[in-house]
């Protein structure tokens, strides 16, 4: 009997530390309740150096394309499906303390997630954390798919709200 709650006492011990482990990936909403983090900084090695960079809650690497925003949104379509983009389906985006600048545009595809101004997005050939196959990858000339990381500047040339067509549905190598 005496091993019986041993086992039972590690067991329960056990729970109680992988419940608090869980609890530090969220972030509390306004209701009380834990919401998952919709961005969070990872490690992805870029150019063959390990870079810290933004990823989904599920640690894939995102991206921006240089020249687009939710105001000229350049990645609909078909390029959409090479270059998936980071949507939300209620709510306001949450991330790790210190990231600031996420924001939600309702597009033709639906909410995407911006980072200060930057449409987010995913690149399909990126299967699992730590991939950056997509970064310096031209789609046009002089757009460019760039890794995103915590430095990346706001966005200019254009508000949150983005035109109801997107003005892009191509996609280059």
């Amino acid at each position: 009997m005496g091993r019986h709650h041993l086992r039972l006492g590690a067991l329960l011990t056990a729970g109680a530390m992988l419940l608090v482990a869980c609890g530090g990936s969220t972030s509390p909403t306004s209701s009380g309740s834990k919401t998952p983090e919709t961005v969070k900084l990872g490690q992805a090695t870029v150019a063959g150096k390990k870079k810290q960079v933004l990823t989904n809650d599920s640690g894939r690497t995102l991206y921006y394309l240089t020249g687009s925003t939710a105001a000229n949104l350049e990645c609909t379509g078909s390029c959409a499906q090479i270059w998936p983009p980071l949507l939300l389906k209620a709510g306001q985006p949450a991330a790790p303390k210190g990231i600031t600048g996420l924001a939600v545009a309702t597009t033709k595809d639906g909410r995407m997630v911006l980072f200060r101004g930057h449409p987010l997005f995913l690149f399909a050939q990126d299967t699992g954390a730590g991939m950056a196959k997509g970064d310096g990858i031209e789609k046009a000339a002089g757009q460019v798919w760039h890794v995103v990381t915590t430095s990346l500047k706001a966005a200019t040339g254009g508000s949150t709200s983005p035109n109801s067509t997107g003005s892009g549905s191509g996609y280059n190598y």
